[in-house]
């Protein structure tokens, strides 16, 4: 059974660890996304019990989304 106390160690956890996933990725300008997918990416290990979900979400990302992120923030240059 989860407590209350529970429920918010698990939600500080998730917090400080999507702060060091956006810290790690290094790029000031992106520090708000890469934070919020560290959340969502916590939120499917989470749910899914697994990392696997969260790995292939990242990758799919990296994939598909970097390149127009990219374009996006040195259009702003």
């Amino acid at each position: 059974m989860s407590t209350r106390a529970d429920s918010a160690i698990v939600v500080a956890v998730g917090v400080w660890v999507a702060l060091a996933f956006a810290l790690l990725h290094g790029l000031a300008v992106r520090l708000p996304y890469t934070f919020a997918l560290g959340l969502v990416f916590g939120l499917v290990v989470l749910r899914s019990g697994s990392l696997w979900p969260a790995i292939l979400a990242h990758t799919r990302d990296f994939v598909f989304l970097d390149d127009f992120e990219l374009a996006v923030v040195q259009a702003r240059k």
